[in-house]
């Protein structure tokens, strides 16, 4: 599973896009409606969510002085 979620990450910046990774971390009642709204079967576990999104063109950075 890990490798699959890293592919499709590297694949999404090698079009220009960014990715943010998230823990699927929630009660039941929220996992089962997210499998009820997106056809997934009981017997699949959702483990992450992907963000995608479009890189800026400049990012700013903390810094200590």
């Amino acid at each position: 599973m890990f490798f699959s979620s890293l592919s499709l990450v590297y694949g999404l910046h090698s079009l220009g896009l960014g990715t943010c990774c998230l823990n699927w971390s929630v009660k039941n009642k929220q996992d089962k409606q997210l499998k009820m709204t997106a056809g997934i079967p009981d017997y699949d576990l959702v483990i992450m969510m992907i963000a995608v999104g479009y890189l800026p063109e400049e990012f700013k950075v903390a810094q200590s002085p």
